[in-house]
């Protein structure tokens, strides 16, 4: 008798525990895509405390997800001290206005002087309507070409990644 009751109650905790779980924790992410693009645009530096550079750039390109877009972009980089480390933040704006927001620690190469070669590792950290609360990750490639006094350079480059929209659109 003991050994039914326990076989019973063991049966309806293993029950309750296959109809329960799909409720508990946390919810599915959502399906990465693939998300590639261009961009091209203009910059301009201005030096900060320090060894630090700042830049401000503004473009276009066009991507999955966004199709035609604008951009602007805001680089701290560190260009004389060893490594050439920068963090970049993109603005992407799509035709309707919906924006995509990228955070993206890198690296420039300065060997083949005046034209900068960079690496960016970046992270989606969401965007405006459509956009808002994406994330996902993109590798950036690009190249600057410096002007000759070193106050603008003019660039473009690629990305590819993955991207998960929130709103499952």
């Amino acid at each position: 008798m003991i050994k039914t009751i326990t076989k019973t109650l063991l049966y309806l905790q293993v029950c309750t525990l296959i109809v329960l779980s799909p409720l508990a924790g946390p919810k599915p992410s959502p399906k990465s895509q693939p998300f590639h693009g261009s961009i091209e645009g203009n910059e301009s530096y201005a030096p900060l405390q320090g060894d630090n550079l700042f830049t401000v750039g503004v473009g276009g390109g066009n991507a999955s997800h966004l199709g035609r877009f604008t951009a602007i972009w805001h680089t701290v980089s560190q260009p004389f001290l060893p490594g050439n480390f920068g963090i970049t933040t993109y603005e992407l704006v799509a035709a309707n206005g919906d924006s995509l927001f990228i955070n993206a620690p890198g690296q420039g190469d300065a060997s083949t002087y005046p034209v900068i070669s960079i690496v960016e590792t970046g992270t989606i950290t969401g965007g405006t309507g459509r956009f808002e609360g994406a994330s996902g990750t993109i590798l950036t490639l690009r190249t600057i070409t410096l002007s000759p006094d070193e106050s603008t350079g003019v660039g473009s480059g690629a990305f590819s990644g993955t991207i998960s929209l929130a709103k499952g659109k």
